[in-house]
This record gives structure tokens, sequence and C-alpha cells, in this order.
């Protein structure tokens, strides 16, 4: 759930906040990040949502049920209606689901559907007839077919991705008020770079019908949004720079939002083979120093993802003196070039950029390792990852549903953001075994076994649970 789902309902006053950069489309098959989520989340609803106290929760569907392990039967919402009053169809999904494997659409979100039927024959050949695995059965029902056993199906179609589209499809961003939505918001105006205005969806069944008019700031600076809260300009900030926490922690307006999120320090893939390495530097960072250092109450060293996913959640320990001694006794081949890059998306701002320093600091105090940090811009840091191949980077990964194998399957041999180059036989298994079993108890030790074989192994380095510090 958003913020904004959470913000207190006003009809004369608007509810003000900000992103850090334009989402720069109106398609949410186009767009990604945490500033789009912000937008998207308000405009898009799936057959369903996921809500951190009661799970899954019903939004166009009214229920949907597995008749068997690879078939999968939706009952949509009658009542679920696109913002111009006309009724959502099972067609609108069709139609989604389509656009997503269309060449014009290049969507990534397509690699969460391979278990689809027909999906990974439409992916390898885009000019193919091969039939998608989702069909109608009048205009209110929606039937799924698997090629392959996927537990985690349902949760996949919560995101706003795989919405429906109505029939005279996405508008170009030029005009933003044509958009039809079957969220609880509707945009109102769209000026680029600088603010949206959203207003209530008076089609929207759910909730409190007495939503406030929402505008939402483009500010790339996390001061510069903080001053802008303080001036009384903002009514919600989303997220306080780690040097302020002290400030406001024990006040009134101050709280924390877990993140469903897997940060990672990843190791390049021409450092795939050097193990000594991998391990000496993974054991060289005193976890506890970072976590006073960002105010945390999650533990850096541990995977940021819920203790509910876990038999007991696997975590890397400090050890200087054997990170010191693995460092000392590599041999001239296992020795990398130095200075090691270490790559970060100048979109985490002050607060990535601390814990790269420290990190820089820390390396080179306990294994006199020089460190070279390289801010890159967002939309180009995939691109340096895969050329920096013997260097490390700092990686967010979004969970696109709430479930450890959304978190680590990315992981998987051949997974497109698999850019730690893991190849790991026993590993895959675990991610196949994860598909196929919804029982509760193995889905935990099998997440467990999994990702202490990532930590094991040291194929990168968990960063811990991830929060939002926020006022309101």
């Amino acid at each position: 759930m958003t913020p904004l789902a959470q913000s207190k309902p006003s009809t004369t006053k608007a509810f003000r906040f900000h992103i850090v950069e334009d989402p720069m489309s109106l398609d949410p098959a186009r767009v990604r990040g945490v500033a789009a989520d912000y937008v998207f989340n308000n405009l898009f609803r799936s057959l369903y949502r996921f809500d951190s106290e009661k799970g899954l929760v019903p939004e166009g569907a009214t229920r949907c049920d597995w008749t068997t392990s690879k078939k999968l039967a939706c009952q949509l919402n009658t009542n679920v209606k696109w913002s111009d009053g006309t009724i959502v169809v099972a067609e609108d999904y069709v139609r989604a689901f389509e656009r997503l494997f269309a060449t014009s659409a290049k969507s990534e979100a397509v690699s969460s559907l391979l278990a689809l039927a027909g999906a990974k024959e439409r992916l390898s050949n885009p000019q193919t007839k091969t039939p998608l695995g989702i069909t109608t059965k009048g205009s209110y029902e929606l039937h799924f077919q698997l090629d392959s056993d996927d537990k985690d199906f349902l949760e996949r179609l919560t995101v706003p991705v795989f919405a429906p589209i109505p029939k005279d499809g996405i508008p170009d961003i030029s005009d933003p008020q044509k958009l039809k939505t079957n969220g609880p918001y509707k945009i109102h105006s769209w000026q680029r770079e600088r603010k949206v205005t959203l207003i209530p969806n008076p089609h929207y069944p759910f909730g409190n019908p007495h939503r406030p008019l929402v505008e939402i700031y483009v500010v790339n600076d996390h001061s510069t949004a903080h001053n802008l809260y303080l001036a009384g300009r903002l009514d919600f900030l989303r997220q306080l720079a780690t040097s302020e926490i002290p400030k406001y922690e024990n006040t009134r307006g101050f709280f924390r939002v877990p993140m469903l999120r897997f940060d990672y320090i990843g190791f390049g893939e021409g450092l795939s083979q050097n193990s000594a390495l991998r391990k000496a530097l993974s054991l060289a960072l005193n976890f506890e120093e970072l976590k006073t250092l960002y105010h945390s109450e999650g533990w850096p060293g541990c995977p940021g993802l819920p203790e509910s996913f876990f038999t007991k959640k696997p975590c890397i320990k400090y050890a200087s003196k054997n990170a010191k001694n693995l460092a000392q006794s590599l041999d001239d081949h296992a020795k990398p070039s130095l200075p090691l890059p270490l790559l970060y998306s100048k979109v985490g701002g002050e607060d990535f950029r601390i814990g790269m320093e420290w990190m820089q600091n820390q390396w080179k105090k306990h294994l006199n390792l020089p460190i070279e940090i390289k801010p890159i811009e967002s939309g180009m840091l995939i691109y340096s990852i895969k050329k920096h191949k013997n260097g490390l980077f700092r990686k967010s990964a979004p969970l696109d549903r709430p479930t450890c194998l959304a978190a680590i399957e990315i992981f998987e041999s051949n997974h497109p953001e698999n850019f730690i180059g893991l190849s790991s036989k026993t590993f895959d298994q675990y991610i196949e075994q994860l598909r196929q079993t919804n029982q509760p108890t193995q889905r935990k030790k099998l997440c467990t076994e999994a990702t202490q074989l990532l930590l094991d192994n040291h194929h990168l380095i968990p960063l811990g649970e991830m929060q939002y510090s926020m006022l309101h």
C-alpha cells in the first residue's frame, strides 16, 4: 500500500508530496522505479493488490481459483469501471497481456510471465502465432493456462503493469487527460518535469470516496524536498535523509516504512571465479557500524526480506582478521586490477553516497584495497555494470510480488537480471522447487537454503532491510 492511500481524506485541500524523477510515459509497461510506482499504483489496479497486513486483496477480480495446478480461473468484479464509467471487461485484460509481448511495447515485465502458455515462444519469436494462455469466457470471466507450475503467479499479477488496458489504448504523454484509469485516481494535469495533479476517479468502488486532490512535484534533490516540507509546501516527505533522522525520529510525524526490496552489493561477472577475493571483501565490513551510520532497524549483512520468509534468516558475519589473511594470500592471478570500481545509482542521493564511502574506507582499512566510487545516472547503471565486469556495484531489486522467490530468482542462471553471473545447478534447483510448491514450511526451508548458498559462497553482500524514513 502506498503512503498516498493512507493519507487523511480531504475535499478542500490538496495532498502534496514529491517524486525524484518524471515517469516519462503514461504506460505502466514502459516505466520502472519508485517514482513510477507512486504514480501508477494510484491510477491502475490489476486483479489483486497486496496489503502488508491482509495479504492478497481482490480488486479487478472477486476471486481467482486454481482449477488444476496449471489452470487459474478468475471471476471479474462487475463494479470495477474505467474512469469514464464504462465497465472493465475480460477482454481488457487479454489486450493488456497481448500488448506486453508486442515488439512495440518492449516491456521487461514479460520475464515474470514465462510460465504462461505461449510466453516463451512469443518472447523468442515475436512474430509467432502461438496463442497466449489467457482467454475469456463471456465478459467477466478470465482463464489462465500455464505451461509449468508457478505458485507465485497470482502474486505476480498485483502490479500495475498487469492491469487491464482500455479499448482505445494508452494515449501519448502529451494528452494525459485522455488516459482512462481503473484505480482510485485519474490524471487532471501533467506538467512535464514539474508536477502531476491527480483527482479522484468517481467510479472507483473501493475505500473512502472523498479522496483528496493530489499534487505530485518532481524534485530530484532530497535537501530541496526537505526544505519544501519545512516551508509547508509539501504535506508528506517520502524520504528523509539519513543525516536528518536523529533530529526527527522522536517527533510525532516521523515513521518508517519497510520497502519490499532486495538491495545488495554485487560482484561483476569477471570476479565470479575469484572466490577468495569475494570472501575477503564480504568479511571485511563491520556491519554494526553501517547499521549505526544509517540509524537502521534492520541489519546490513542480512537479506532485507521479512523474517517470515525464512526458518532462520542467514547473515554474513564480520571477520576482519580472516578477511585480511585472505587478501594477503591472494596469488598474482587472483589479485584484481586496482582500484576496484564500485558503481551505484545517483538516484540514491546522499544516503547511497554515504554508504559507498563507508565501504570504500572499510576495504582500504582492513584489506588495503583502493576502491574508486563511481556514481552513475540511473538510466546508465545496467550498461555500466555490464561494462565494468571486474568491479563491484550496488543494486536495488524491487520485488514485483511479496515472496522470497521474487527476491532471489533474479540470480537464476539465465535470468536477464543475473548481473553477478551466477551459474549454479544447485541454486537453479532451489528456484524451480520454490516455483512448484505453495506449502509455507517447505517454502521457508527452500528460501533459507537458497539464500544461504548465495552468502556462503560470497556471491553478493546483502544490505539489510531498506526503510523509508518519512515525515507527515
